[in-house]
């Protein structure tokens, strides 16, 4: 009983040694070499106790087998693949084991599988200090953890006297899981499109992890932008925490806000912090930006709100000068029209010169009316010096609400919204080289030019802003600029589309102080046969700093150029003259002369005297060059001096309302009426179009509808002049004939 015991207390010793072993290898606390040997040493002292025990006089016969996995104690498999592994099994003793059975529970071994080939794990006897091979087959998913696993074999079996006993091995399974992880923040929203002043909303997003591993003490932080009077927290924290994420899983949090009463209308940025430790225990952070709009006084019924409901952007990253487009969606959510609507899009603080409009900027639309929503597209690129790194894109809404200001004037909101892109410049290269000295950097910070939709054909002052962005003087600064583009003509080049007026295209500055701006003006002529869009002037810079190291840079600005719109007829013939109730045809010729489509063209007829065929008629579309008819009938329906207009509409490039006014006088004479006894009624029969006077009615009537008054008076006159006629015949028969008997008497 006594070596019994000893036995069990060595196998518990060495239990316990792996435990311990696995328990600070779980930790970090040891490697993979001392963990062998500890483990190595344990099954040396086992040997040891084993072989004092068997020279023991006094140990009876009835012994029992100790059988143990002596080879390998430790496994090194990558996650997502599989691995047979030959273990050596021996006995430790003298005595015979009998039909040994070895099974294997891996419930400590998350993500790994395993079975035994050839029935290895089946033996029907094992002599004393034998050993055998165990040929098991072990299965890691690709999201186990990268770290120490332990896999328990219990080895049952029988010795020579049938009694049954049973201990166990460890062994050591290193998985290699080389996915560091991500865990990505997605579909970040609020619950209110646009937040009224003195309303919750909440912030929400869905927390995904992309990785094969689990992933944790995932958190998500509200770090900045909250203020009293603007946007803050609404009875909860600024800390949303996930102690672990499954690979794969998706998490939906949410976090309440209120607006303030005193908040006013714009966009207020949140700033949220996304961190998580991945499957190699590195913390790894991440900061995502979101701006809640706030909207304005939404009692006001009367009043119309445009809204942005949606902006689209390539998800990808954007390499320099690759154009790229983003559109916005306006809707009028509100029950009146809203007027007069401009967007303009810019790139955001931090994107001067690094991303430039490639399209018109400023888009404006007439009306929208309500319910009703209009989608506007503008193009972009990433110049050379922009960073990798995102940039957002911001687009400011202006609109009238129709609503007046005490002074009486038109009521105008404006809000901003912002959408981000990712931009990948592989030169930008300032981070692998934290040695060098920082170099200053002059940038434009601000631009103006007048008018701000440059018409080809004219001149335009732009003013140019410089800032000096470092903590250093910069000095002996030459500024040049230059256009991108050239203007041509089929195969002729007609040149740079801006051309400097009165001076040179380059600048010269003696020093611009730290943080220091310095204002140029130049004044342009712009080519008259220029496109109408968005022109890129690159700034060259070259600038020395105090201690006389040269520096150069490169930024852009944006100048929008629109065709002058030059719109004509052929000549409109209208009479001086005209009869009331009398058709006037109206027939010419319309062309679009200028350089841009003419949109929405619309030719209509205004008067109160005239009553037109078609008051309006609509073409569409007029291209440049083109030519279009226009024929019509107008009736005066009255007479005097009678005024008719005619109206052209149409819609230049820039989605400005344009208006072309014809008008002429006529003098329309009252309709011709015939009397019963008047010798001008036999001048000729009434014909369709004529009005005459219907005695009946008392009134001017269709020749349709008065002709039968007018024609029996003539049938009836014509019937009395033939008998009178006929009579008078007569007459002058009998009185030749009395004649002729008068001589025959005589």
């Amino acid at each position: 009983m006594k070596f019994l015991t000893k036995i069990l207390a060595l196998g518990l010793a060495l239990t316990l040694c792996f435990s311990s072993v696995v328990s600070a290898t779980d930790g970090g606390g040891q490697d993979e070499s001392s963990l062998i040997n500890s483990l190595l040493r344990e099954i040396e002292e086992l040997r040891r106790q084993l072989d004092e025990a068997e020279g023991n006089p006094n140990v009876p016969l009835q012994r029992r087998p100790v059988l143990q996995i002596t080879n390998p104690l430790l496994i090194e498999i990558e996650a997502g693949s599989s691995r047979t592994v030959e273990f050596n099994l021996e006995n430790l003793t003298n005595h015979t084991a009998s039909s040994v059975v070895t099974t294997v529970d891996l419930r400590d071994a998350q993500g790994i599988t395993g079975t035994f080939m050839d029935r290895s794990n089946n033996i029907a006897t094992m002599g004393n200090r034998n050993q055998r091979t165990l040929t098991y087959q072990i299965s890691v998913n690709e999201n186990a953890d990268d770290d120490f696993h332990t896999i328990v074999f219990t080895h049952s079996f029988t010795n020579t006297y049938n009694q049954t006993f049973t201990n166990e091995s460890r062994v050591i399974v290193r998985v290699i899981n080389r996915d560091e992880g991500r865990v990505s923040l997605r579909n970040i929203a609020s619950s209110v499109s646009q937040v009224p002043p003195g309303s919750n909303f909440d912030l929400t997003a869905v927390i995904h992890n992309e990785s094969r591993s689990v992933m944790r003490d995932v958190s998500l932080t509200i770090t900045d932008g909250m203020a009293s009077d603007g946007i803050f927290l609404r009875d909860s924290t600024n800390v949303v925490s996930i102690d672990n994420m499954a690979a794969g899983r998706s998490e939906n949090v949410s976090i309440g806000f209120r607006a303030d009463s005193r908040a006013r209308r714009g966009a207020y940025p949140l700033t949220l912090q996304l961190a998580y430790t991945n499957a190699r225990g590195e913390r790894q952070t991440q900061t995502h930006t979101f701006f809640v709009n706030v909207g304005g006084d939404t009692a006001r019924d009367a009043a119309s709100e445009v809204i942005i409901t949606n902006i689209t952007a390539p998800s990808g990253n954007i390499g320099v000068g690759q154009e790229f487009t983003m559109t916005v969606t306006l809707r009028n959510q509100s029950s009146y029209t809203a007027n007069n609507i401009r967007v303009n899009a810019a790139p955001g603080p931090g994107g001067d010169g690094a991303v430039v409009p490639r399209s018109t900027s400023i888009l404006q639309i007439s009306s929208l009316e309500p319910g009703a929503e209009q989608n506007l597209s503008f193009s972009f690129a990433p110049t050379a010096s922009s960073r990798s790194q995102n940039y957002v894109i911001g687009f400011s809404v202006s609109y009238e609400t129709g609503l007046e200001n005490t002074d009486g004037s038109n009521e105008t909101i404006t809000f901003t919204q912002y959408q981000g892109v990712n931009v990948f410049n592989p030169d930008d290269d300032d981070d692998d080289e934290p040695s060098r000295i920082s170099t200053p950097r002059i940038i434009v910070s601000d631009f103006r030019s007048t008018p701000m939709i440059v018409q080809a054909g004219q001149e335009f002052d732009l003013e140019l802003e410089f800032l000096n962005t470092s903590n250093r003087v910069v000095r002996n600064i030459m500024i040049v600029l230059s256009v991108e583009e050239e203007v041509t003509t089929g195969n002729e080049r007609r040149g740079s589309v801006f051309t400097p007026v009165g001076r040179s295209n380059t600048f010269f500055i003696d020093r611009i102080g730290p943080g220091e701006t310095v204002t140029e003006h130049i004044r342009y002529f712009t080519l008259p046969d220029a496109p109408p869009r968005n022109y890129i002037i690159n700034v060259h810079f070259d600038y020395e700093d105090e201690d006389n190291n040269p520096f150069d840079s490169i930024g852009s600005i944006g100048i929008n150029v629109a065709q002058v719109t030059r719109f004509d007829t052929s000549e409109i013939f209208m009479p001086e003259f005209a009869a009331a109730f009398q058709p006037i045809f109206i027939n010419f010729e319309i062309y679009n002369t200028g350089r841009v489509t003419l949109s929405n063209l619309m030719i209509r007829i205004e008067s109160d005297g005239f009553n037109a065929n078609q008051s309006s008629v609509f073409y569409g579309n007029l291209n440049p060059g083109a030519m279009d008819f226009y024929d019509n009938v107008i009736t005066p329906m009255d007479y005097g001096m009678q005024e008719v207009a005619i109206v052209i509409t149409f819609e230049d490039d820039a989605g400005q309302h344009r208006e072309e006014r014809r008008e002429f006088i006529i003098d329309v004479a009252p309709p011709m009426r015939f009397d019963d006894d008047d010798e001008r009624f036999m001048m000729r029969p009434p014909m369709d179009g004529d009005m005459v006077w219907d005695e009946r009615l008392g009134q001017f009537v269709p020749a349709s509808q008065g002709l039968s008054t007018v024609v029996m008076a003539a049938i009836g006159a014509g019937a009395v002049a033939v008998v009178g006629a006929a009579a008078f015949v007569g007459l002058r028969i009998r009185k030749k004939k009395m004649e002729s008997m008068v001589d025959i008497d005589e």
